[in-house]
């Protein structure tokens, strides 16, 4: 068989097998149980639970005639052998088939269940499966010489196991000392001496219960090695949970130092920058860095600063830049903004560069005093100089201050007029 070459690839699709059954003919469904049985045989642990629900779906959707239930239930005696715990959801069906179709095969897995579940709950239990056992024996009268030997046989091994539960049963089993199987209990229960080939049987009995016995405890430890596994994960996802937590508080309070570091540092820039804004930096100085009359040199004049610094910044390779930050890094952000636009235009420039707030609110909106001081002293001015001419003109020609009486007599038609024209200057 090409199990035994590749089990593996069987074993991934174990799944897929037992879908298969459910869906297959019975040419290649008798195949499929087949495979089934060998992979439960060789390896009973990869069953699972809802793998064993699905063959006990499939078991009851065919005939009692159908050639894989062989197959399904050697698979399924195997599986019992060590997780005798899942069939008992499923002993109605097994009993079904012992009794109506009188299928060896589900007694030999009813036997695996019977005596695997005994090892592990204990005699309370063999009281029990002797009691259904016996049953049988007693409600089936048609029952076939194959299906009672091996009931004699399965309470022959529960009493291997737990003789004081099949002592307790010994007078319900007097009912059928005329078969030698039952003759051969009773003897065992009253623990007479036995003839060589019944004494043969009972070792031989002895040690299908002690092969049993082994496979149900290396299951018990498997699994208590799993539960020791899964202790152990569990403990450690505890202890991570814990370390998780601590991280996330010392994280949360490093969050809350960093939100007031950038609070301080927000409050700080609001007051003063260290540094010309970069991009800014990098066009102002490709425009003021060409030698003309109004590079930066004019601009570091209009800051205050003496020839020395100027020739001292003259030697950087971006005397611009050196400038800006040099102007920046002593003053405050505003001082540095006014700095940069006193006149309306620069100002307008920077609004784009700093915003509205940065340029315009800055000394209680002084902006505007520069602009309207322009204009108002543009306007006396013309005065002045209006005023000056006229009186150059009315007064100015008459050498030592000599004025005739009609010139010293200004009408007021013409001072109105005169301070009129001063106005709509």
């Amino acid at each position: 068989m090409l199990y035994f070459k590749r089990p593996e690839e069987y074993h991934a699709r174990l799944g897929d097998i037992i879908d298969a059954l459910h869906s297959s003919d019975a040419s290649s469904s008798c195949w499929l149980a087949q495979v089934f049985a060998t992979i439960a045989q060789e390896r009973p642990q990869l069953i699972t639970s809802a793998q064993v629900d699905r063959i006990f779906a499939i078991i009851q959707s065919r005939s009692n005639s159908s050639h894989d239930l062989h197959y399904l239930f050697q698979g399924l005696g195997s599986v019992a052998n060590i997780e005798p715990l899942l069939f008992d959801s499923y002993r109605p069906i097994i009993l079904q088939f012992v009794v109506e179709s009188q299928s060896v095969p589900a007694m030999k897995c009813l036997q695996q269940y019977f005596v695997a579940g005994t090892l592990v709950r204990g005699q309370q239990s063999a009281s029990e499966y002797l009691s259904v056992l016996i049953d049988l024996l007693k409600k089936d009268t048609n029952i076939t010489n194959d299906i009672r030997s091996q009931i004699f046989h399965t309470c022959q091994l529960i009493g291997v196991i737990n003789k004081q539960a099949l002592e307790t049963k010994r007078n319900d089993l007097l009912t059928f000392d005329t078969y030698s199987d039952c003759r051969i209990l009773i003897d065992f229960i009253d623990g007479k001496r036995l003839t060589e080939e019944v004494q043969a049987s009972i070792n031989k009995t002895q040690d299908e219960v002690a092969q049993m016995e082994k496979r149900v405890v290396k299951t018990e430890r498997d699994v208590e090695n799993v539960t020791n596994v899964v202790k152990g994960q569990e403990l450690k996802v505890t202890n991570l949970a814990v370390q998780v937590d601590a991280v996330d508080n010392r994280l949360s309070d490093i969050s809350g130092q960093v939100t007031a570091q950038s609070r301080e540092i927000e409050r700080i820039d609001a007051k003063t920058l260290s540094h010309v804004p970069l991009a800014w930096g990098r066009e102002v100085s490709k425009l003021l860095n060409r030698r003309a009359n109004n590079d930066w040199r004019l601009r570091g004049k209009h800051f205050g600063y003496s020839n020395s610094e100027l020739r001292h910044w003259a030697l950087q390779v971006d005397p611009t830049m050196a400038l800006l930050n040099e102007w920046f890094m002593t003053h405050k952000a505003d001082e540095a903004t006014y700095g940069l636009a006193r006149d309306l235009t620069p100002r307008l420039f920077g609004a784009f560069v700093y915003g509205w707030n940065d340029v315009f609110h800055v000394h209680n909106y002084f902006f505007w005093i520069p602009i309207i001081g322009l204009i108002m002293g543009a306007i006396l001015d013309v005065w002045i100089h209006t005023g000056y001419t006229w009186l150059i003109k009315h007064y100015g020609h008459f050498p030592n201050n000599e004025r005739t009486d009609a010139d010293k007599k200004i009408s007021i038609p013409k001072m109105l007029a005169f301070l009129y024209s001063l106005l709509t200057v």
